[in-house]
This record gives structure tokens, sequence and C-alpha cells, in this order.
């Protein structure tokens, strides 16, 4: 007799705490750090929680927490934002396939492996040092249900045919910097594309992006319905679809329906209830913001792009080049890096 969902999500559980007890064992503090292309990678344990950050190797001073992780409950986000980019369900509480650019620490793809014991999910991520992490220090187990790749998150969608019933992009460098490729019109364009009639893009942005307004504009204008979940002075999510416009009671029931049926060990039933019709703040601010092109880059949009000067260590020729350009580093940033230095 096969298991069923809740005998497989009971071995699944188990099998997670197993991978992560070697780390419960580790004393407090900085347990990795490790130069890895244009970053340090840092993990740092404080009591039962991992914290794992990526810090520009020419500035100390930078930072952004990539992924957090409670040994002790490892099915709880952590992070509000991770917790609302899974509101995405409303529009698709079954999924058969997801896609998500940005592994980070794989915290949302590992809770959807096991909540969805049927799901197909891919996943990309630019950095096969992360990839790494993310088995090492949080639990994600690569199967024959769960794809991760080395490749450009917008590389991935653009040469391959599959439609997925939500697409998740959580993609930034340590300073908060998203790549511009995977803001435009052009590439939201490939998104809508690759999804299923009614599918959802779901992104994830910071609440002090100068330009959240132009993205959430530009996410709007190809898609139609856009809905936002605001964290003051944090983050921003954005769920865009070309499907049918859900009234504010149907968001509301269908997280109430989910949290009943998978008992989240987060509120997300509280975060439904928090999601707008539109982009509730950023209205007024959005409709007078440009649209992104892959032609126009606004000036000022790659001020914060991180030094390539890196001292310890090199992102390899044949990878995608960290600014999400698209292009091998070898034909991008790489070039730059290799000219002679002039005194």
């Amino acid at each position: 007799m096969s298991a069923t969902p809740n005998d497989w999500q009971q071995q699944n559980l188990e099998a997670i705490y197993a991978r992560l007890q070697p780390l419960r064992e580790l004393k407090e503090g900085t347990i990795y750090t490790e130069p890895s292309g244009i970053h340090f990678h840092v993990i740092i344990k404080s009591d039962s929680s991992l914290c794992f950050l990526l810090i520009e190797q020419t500035d100390p001073d930078t930072g952004v927490i990539q992924s957090e992780i409670d040994l002790d409950q490892p099915l709880r986000l952590m992070e509000s934002y991770t917790q609302a980019m899974l509101l995405g369900l409303i529009w698709h509480p079954q999924p058969s396939r997801v896609y998500m650019a940005g592994l980070g620490g794989g915290r949302v793809p590992l809770l959807l492996h096991h909540y969805l014991p049927t799901l197909q999910l891919d996943c990309t991520d630019i950095d096969p040092a992360i990839v790494e992490i993310a088995k090492q220090f949080f639990g994600i187990q690569p199967d024959e249900r769960l794809h991760v790749a080395i490749e450009d998150g917008r590389q991935w969608l653009a040469t391959r045919s599959t439609l997925y019933d939500i697409i998740f992009l959580d993609v930034f460098l340590d300073n908060g910097y998203s790549p511009y490729r995977m803001t435009t019109v052009e590439f939201f364009e490939l998104c809508r594309s690759r999804l299923v009639p009614g599918g959802v893009v779901v992104i994830n942005l910071l609440a002090n992006d100068p330009f959240l307004a132009a993205k959430a504009h530009t996410l709007d204008a190809v898609f139609g319905h856009v809905y936002s979940f605001i964290d003051p002075g944090e983050n921003v999510i954005l769920f865009a679809t070309a499907g049918n416009k859900l009234d504010a009671d149907l968001l509301r029931s269908r997280a109430a329906k989910l949290d009943a049926i998978h008992a989240f060990p987060f509120p997300f039933r509280e975060l439904g209830e928090r999601v707008n019709l539109g982009l509730g703040d950023l209205t007024t601010a959005a409709a007078s913001a440009p649209l992104l092109t892959d032609a126009d880059p606004p000036p000022g949009y790659f001020d914060t792009l991180p030094s390539f000067d890196a001292p310890y260590s090199e992102v390899a020729p044949d990878l995608p080049c960290p600014c999400g350009s698209g292009l091998p580093y070898a034909n991008c940033h790489g070039a730059e890096a290799n000219q002679p230095r002039t005194s």
C-alpha cells in the first residue's frame, strides 16, 4: 500500500529534522563564512535560529538577510514577506507546477514541497554556492519533484515552453539591487506567456526601492490585475494575473480555507486579510511612473550595483553574471574585470 499524503508529510518532516540535526549541536555565533563571486556568504547561529547574509566583499557594511530558519520549527517562516509570498496559493490552491527565480535558502520551496506532495517545483539561482548553502544549512533536498538549476532566471523561462500555475520572483544582491532585466515589460510579458490561464506571478520588492512605483506600474500594465501586500518600511509583495478578478471576500475566504487545510505554522489567514485589491498605497505613485523596458533603463538604476572588483574570489566565467544581464560573466562584468589596470 502506498503512503498517504499525510504519511509522506510526516516522513518528510522527520527527514528535514534529521538533515538539520547537526546544526543544532553547533555553538552560537558565525558558523560559516566564505567568499563567493562578489560576496561573502555568512551564516550566523543565534539560539535555534540560523541567518544567511550576503555581504559585498568591497564594502563590509552592506548585508541583506537572504534567509532565516528556526531549526526547532523549520516549517515556520520567520519573515513576514516570505509568509506573504505563499498567498500566491490563493489563485491556485492546488498548483501542479511552480517556478521560483532566486533560491536563497530555499524557504518558500521547502514549504511548497512539503505541503503540496504532488507539486513539481523548478527553481533557479545564478550562484552554485547558494544552492549548496540551501542544502547544507536550510534543509533543502532536491528530488524528482524539486529541481534546482544554476541558471539566469529570465533565461530559464525564455528557453523553455513549460507552463506554470505560479511564478515566484525573489532575486536580489546583497544591497537590495534587483536585476533590471527582471523588471521590464518584456520580462513580464515572458512571464505571462509561461503561465497557465489564470496563473499568477508573485514578486518580492523592497519598500524603499526608488523604482518601486515604476515596477508596480509595469507589472500592472502587462497583467491587468495586480494585488498587493505592503509591509511598511520592509517589503512589498505584488500578485499579478491576467485571469478573472477576485474580490475581497473571495480572497479572504480562500486564505481561510488554505489555512484550515494546511495549518501553516504562521498567521496565514491574517496575512490574507491584508491583501489589497490593486496597488494600495502605491496607486498614485504608480499612475505617474514610467514603464520599464529592456531598451530604456531609467537614470540611476544601476547606481546600487555592487562592485565587481572582488579581492578574494571570482565568478566562474561561464556562469551568469551577477548583475542580471543574462550574459555569461566572461562576456559581461568579467570582461571589464580582466582589463589591465591603469595607475
